[in-house]
């Protein structure tokens, strides 16, 4: 996986969430074959999570204006299968919603671990 496309996605997360359906679009999804874009996503999120800086997890909306991040436990390997899981489990137009990324200095709370 390129780290130019990781790099892309930080600076994506400096403004916002991202969540999995804008991962698969910024990794071309129309290109490959399902299984090859899952590997690459799979490749990408490995990649994302390895360092300290990025977060997967979900978000759960607080009040009109704020949506609060809980970043899931777990390995690496633990928290991508989680995530295929979670899209696996929301059918049609949620899978894009069925994770997200967050700056690891924006998560609201980790899982697991009381405020």
């Amino acid at each position: 996986m390129s780290s130019a496309t990781a790099q892309q996605i930080r600076e994506l997360l400096e403004h916002d969430l991202l969540h999995a359906g804008m991962l698969s679009q910024l990794l071309g999804e129309a290109q490959g074959s399902l299984r090859e874009t899952e590997d690459r996503i799979r490749t990408l999120l490995r990649e994302l999570l390895e360092g300290d800086e990025v977060q997967i997890g979900n978000t759960t909306l607080r009040d009109p204006e704020y949506v609060a991040f809980t970043a899931w436990s777990g390995t690496i390997s633990e928290r991508v299968d989680r995530a295929f899981g979670e899209v696996g489990r929301h059918e049609g137009q949620g899978e894009a919603f069925a994770y997200w990324l967050c700056l690891t200095r924006n998560v609201d709370t980790f899982e697991g671990v009381e405020p």
